[in-house]
C-alpha cells in the first residue's frame, strides 16, 4: 500500500534535494533564472498517480503508462489540456527544456504524487532517463526508472507514440561571455591543477584550452587567476558560475586538504564582500558554498578539540606507529571535515549521484568509499581515482575486503564470502564498476588503486 504522507514542498526540500515548488509542478536546485543560465546542478518535480477529470479530484485515467513492447515506464506531459492548468504546464515544459539541454548527465527525478490528498510518497522517487517530444507537439515523454518499491500506482500499458529528442531549440541556457558551459570549467579546472598543484606550464595549458577546448584564451586566463587566489587566499574578482567555483574548491581541498581551507574561506568571502558592495550582486551561489565549507570546517574542528581534551590515544597516527583506535579517530575527524565533502561531491559528480556498481541512487544510501585505505596513504585520502560511490551494502563489504574489483572492472567473490551473505546481501558474478564513461586515463588509475586493495586483502 502506498503511503502519500509528504507536503509538497517538503518532498522537494528533502527527497529531490531542489527548491520549494510553491504552485508550480517543478523545481530546480537555483531560482529560474539561474538555471536557464546554466547554473543548476538538479531537476526535480511531481508526477500524478492519476488523472482528475476536469475541476475535480475525481479520477480519470492513470498518470503513469507502460509501454507493453519494451516494458519501459513513461510519463505524460501533455502542453495543453484546460486553461486552469495552462500557466502551469506552459512553465513545466519550458523546465524541461532547460533540464533536457543541459550537459549530461544532469539529475532529472520526480516523486509520486496522489490526486486526491495532493501529498507524495517518499517510497516513490523515480529517475528520469529520457526526455522525448511527440511529433505532433502536443506532449513530452518522461522515461521513468521505477525505484525498488515500484511505481506505487496502477498504470495503463500504452505504445509509446512516434518521438523525437528534443533538439535544444527551446528555452535554453542563455550564454553570455563570463557564462561558460561545465564541460568548459571541467576542462579549466584540470589545466589549472596541473598548473598550480603540479608542474605544468601555464602558457602551454592556456594553448592548450583554447585549441583543444575552443575557450577563449583571457577567459580561461581570468578563471585560472581565480583558481590561484583560491589557493593563495587573495580576493578574486573575474565574474564565474557557482558550479565552477564549487569545481576548484573541490579540486583544491581534496589535493591540498585541512590546511588550505582557511585561504579559500578567506578567497571566496573577499569576492562575495566585492559582488555585493561593487557589483551589487547578491551572489547567493557563492554565498552557499561559502557557508557549507564553513559549516564542514566547524564541525571537523569541534571534533578534533574533543580528541584533543583527552580521547585521543597517545600514539596517533601523526608520526611514529599507528594506533588502530587515533587511526580511526582521525578518521572520524576527516570525514566530518571539507576534505572529505570536497571528495565525496568530485565522486557524486563522478557518477552522477549513483552507486558506481548498481548504476541507481540507492535512495541517497550512498558512501564515499577509499579504495586504498585512508590510514595507509595520505597523498591518496582527497584522490577521485582512489574512490568509489557504494551502496552501503556494497561499501561494507569491499571496506572488509569481503569483495573487490579486476583490472576489467568485473566483481571478485572470495570463497570467505559465504553464500549466505552474497544472498542477503545481493552480490553475485555479474557485477561490475560501471565506469564505461570515464577516459582510459582515470580508469588506469583505479586500476592501480584496485591493485592495491587486492593485494591487501590477498584477493
Amino acid at each position: 500500500m502506498t503511503i502519500y504522507s509528504l507536503p509538497s514542498d517538503r518532498a522537494y526540500l528533502e527527497k529531490l534535494q531542489v527548491l520549494k515548488a510553491g504552485q508550480r509542478w517543478f523545481s530546480f536546485d537555483v531560482p529560474m533564472s539561474d538555471a536557464r543560465n546554466g547554473n543548476a546542478k538538479r531537476f526535480g518535480m511531481t508526477i500524478w498517480n492519476f488523472h482528475c477529470i476536469n475541476g475535480t479530484r475525481e479520477f480519470e485515467r492513470w498518470g503513469i503508462t507502460k509501454n507493453p513492447e519494451t516494458g519501459e515506464y513513461w510519463y505524460r506531459a501533455a502542453k495543453e489540456r484546460d486553461r486552469s492548468t495552462s500557466q502551469h504546464r506552459q512553465s513545466l515544459w519550458d523546465a524541461l527544456h532547460i533540464a533536457a539541454a543541459m550537459p549530461q548527465p544532469f539529475p532529472m527525478r520526480a516523486i509520486l504524487k496522489d490526486g486526491k490528498t495532493r501529498r507524495c510518497s517518499p517510497d516513490h522517487v523515480f529517475d528520469i532517463t529520457d526526455v522525448r517530444l511527440q511529433d505532433d507537439g502536443s506532449a513530452l515523454w518522461l522515461k521513468l526508472q521505477v525505484p525498488m518499491a515500484g511505481t506505487g500506482t496502477g498504470y495503463e500499458e500504452v505504445a509509446l507514440p512516434n518521438t523525437q529528442a528534443l533538439d535544444g531549440s527551446g528555452p535554453t541556457r542563455k550564454s553570455r561571455g563570463h557564462i561558460l558551459p561545465d564541460n568548459d570549467y571541467l576542462a579549466i579546472r584540470d589545466a589549472a591543477v596541473r598548473t598550480y598543484l603540479q608542474d605544468s606550464k601555464r602558457a602551454h595549458e592556456l594553448e592548450a584550452l583554447s585549441e583543444i577546448h575552443g575557450i577563449n584564451k583571457d577567459t580561461a586566463s581570468a578563471n585560472f587567476n581565480n583558481f590561484r587566489c583560491l589557493v593563495a587566499g587573495e580576493t578574486f574578482k573575474a565574474p564565474m558560475r557557482a558550479f565552477g567555483l564549487q569545481l576548484f574548491v573541490d579540486a583544491i581541498i581534496t589535493r591540498l586538504g585541512e590546511r588550505v581551507v582557511p585561504n579559500v574561506i578567506q578567497a571566496i568571502e573577499g569576492y562575495v564582500h566585492y559582488a555585493t558592495t561593487s557589483l551589487k550582486q547578491n551572489a547567493l551561489g557563492f554565498q552557499a558554498i561559502l557557508s557549507a565549507l564553513k559549516l564542514e570546517a566547524a564541525q571537523a574542528q569541534a571534533v578534533k578539540e574533543l580528541l584533543i581534551a583527552g580521547a585521543l590515544p597517545a600514539s596517533s597516527g601523526y608520526g611514529g606507529s599507528v594506533d588502530p583506535v587515533a587511526s580511526e579517530l582521525l578518521r572520524e575527524v576527516w570525514v566530518r571535515g571539507p576534505q572529505h565533502a570536497a571528495f565525496r561531491r568530485a565522486l557524486q559528480r563522478r557518477w552522477s549521484d549513483k552507486c558506481s556498481v548498481h548504476g541507481v541512487t540507492c535512495n541517497d544510501q550512498l558512501r564515499a568509499s577509499h579504495i586504498v585505505a585512508w590510514s595507509l596513504d595520505v597523498a591518496l585520502r582527497g584522490d577521485v581515482n582512489n574512490g568509489l560511490l557504494l551502496s552501503v551494502p556494497l561499501d561494507n563489504l569491499f571496506d572488509r575486503g569481503l569483495i573487490s574489483f579486476d583490472d576489467a572492472g568485473a566483481i571478485i567473490l572470495p570463497t570467505k564470502l559465504t553464500p549466505d551473505t552474497r544472498k542477503h546481501f545481493g552480490v553475485h558474478p555479474g557485477l561490475r564498476i560501471a565506469w564505461d564513461h570515464l577516459p582510459e586515463c582515470d580508469k588506469a588509475a583505479l586500476r592501480a588503486t584496485l591493485a592495491r586493495h587486492r593485494a591487501r586483502h590477498d584477493l
